[in-house]
């Protein structure tokens, strides 16, 4: 079974940057095309590679049952490590050039073509496992000018971790997959916290959260704490002393946890429900409620939200009592975060990602602090920028580009410097010629949460 017709279609999404465009081409797949794209696109299954070089080959062998097994062994981790590398490159350097790219693709979990699998299921629908999530509005665009203040409404902290589902289902197993569904392994970790689960939560429900990782009971930074998530998830373990924590607020049936889903019980009610479950487990050290409290006007929000703000936490969520539980987004809950905007000093161009149409670009502005002590990788660009950006490389170098980003991330053992969460493109200074300093940086978040 030749992949090189799934490559050439690949290669012409990759092309154009037209959303119709590339739909169309998709709708040309065949079987094996469908196949192929699952393979790749399916966030229930992972291949636990991060990085493979592409492999130069001489081989003549097309994509057959052993490269499917290949994949059904590295999905079940039945081979790992150095193990696992070694058998990627064999069966690399055995195919042809077209098929040991395709394969190469499939297990970096990457098409490089711009495509995800919300346009794949556009055109085939539930082909990719597609996973639902209730998300909060901001306040401009909700519901929060209508809201009576007198009952009380929900304030919650924004939590600094990683979303997940934990999935009780009714024969006792639990899944905990993250917001685009790819599931966590079961390392030691995992199993831990998998096991708390099945003790506090309910079965046949679905439960959302956030996992934080603590070590020696401090709070771990979210840089620090979702890289060591991200290890997790490639089949790695935590260091010593490290555990997980699972903070809940909403819970749903498992029936309603799908597309387009919707739960009419009130907010109120399901919170309640889950904080009977949480509180009658005793397994305070793994799950427990979100932080939180009840809120009876607009200015007490407000300062329960400083408050979090001021312990370097991200934010504050607000959520009416009758707001329904819905997969898309929710004017009844309302996100409160922190933004601010920076001045910073463009100081390079990284590359875009090959195989889409950043290649011919960039990928993002590598932008600096006056003292350079701060430096932070900027993108959200829209098109006709980027590609002014882009023929005027040269002359853009040293200029003052406005930066809005959620917070300030502070320097660690992979990054000497500080940084910034979230940054992205707001616009190109022409009035300023000095960007701000370390120390104007951290007095502007400062003020903005006092």
């Amino acid at each position: 079974m030749t992949a090189k017709t799934f490559l050439d279609k690949l290669e012409a999404m990759a092309a154009t940057n037209g959303k119709k465009d590339k739909l169309a081409i998709i709708q040309t797949f065949d079987e094996l095309d469908k196949v192929l794209a699952k393979w790749a696109l399916d966030p229930t299954i992972s291949y636990y590679i991060a990085n493979l070089k592409p492999t130069p080959t001489m081989g003549v062998c097309e994509l057959d049952e052993e490269d499917l097994v290949l994949l059904d062994m590295l999905s079940k981790r039945s081979i790992t490590g150095d193990a696992a590398l070694a058998k990627v490159n064999l069966h690399l350097g055995y195919l042809t050039v077209s098929d040991s790219e395709v394969l190469r693709r499939i297990i970096l979990k990457d098409l490089r073509c711009g495509v995800g699998a919300t346009l794949v299921n556009t055109a085939f629908p539930g082909l990719i496992p597609d996973f639902p999530y209730c998300r909060c509005s901001l306040p401009k665009a909700s519901n929060i000018e209508k809201w009576d203040w007198t009952g009380g409404v929900y304030c919650q902290l924004k939590a600094d971790g990683s979303f997940a589902r934990v999935a009780h289902n009714s024969d006792g197993s639990v899944l905990i997959t993250t917001r685009q569904g790819n599931t966590y392994p079961d390392t030691p970790a995992l199993s831990r916290l998998k096991e708390a689960a099945q003790w506090v939560l309910a079965a046949g429900t679905e439960t959302h959260g956030e996992i934080t990782v603590w070590i020696d009971h401090v709070l771990q930074p979210r840089t620090i704490g979702n890289g060591m998530l991200n290890s997790l998830m490639q089949g790695g373990e935590l260091p010593e002393g490290a555990r997980l924590k699972f903070d809940c607020w909403d819970q749903i049936p498992l029936a309603v946890a799908k597309p387009k889903g919707k739960y009419e019980v009130p907010y109120q009610e399901r919170f309640l429900q889950l904080k009977n479950q949480v509180e009658g487990g005793g397994c305070v050290d793994s799950v427990e409620l979100i932080e939180g409290d009840m809120v009876y006007s607009y200015s007490q929000a407000m300062e329960m939200y400083r408050g979090f703000l001021a312990r370097g936490l991200e934010g504050a969520i607000l959520k009416h009592p009758e707001m329904a539980w819905i997969d898309g987004t929710s004017k009844n809950a309302v996100k409160l975060k922190l933004e601010v905007d920076l001045d910073l000093k463009i100081v390079g161009f990284n590359p875009g990602t090959p195989g889409t149409r950043t290649e011919a670009t960039f990928g993002s502005l590598k932008v600096q602090s006056l003292d350079g002590l701060l430096e932070a990788d900027v993108a959200g660009f829209k098109r006709e920028t980027e590609q002014y950006l882009h023929e005027n490389r040269e002359s853009v170098l040293g200029k003052i580009l406005c930066v809005r980003a959620n917070a300030l991330a502070y320097p660690s053992e992979s990054n000497e410097k500080h940084s910034l969460f979230h940054p992205r493109f707001v616009e190109l200074r022409s009035d300023k010629y000095e960007a701000d300093s370390l120390d104007q940086v951290k007095a502007q978040f400062e003020a903005a949460i006092t």
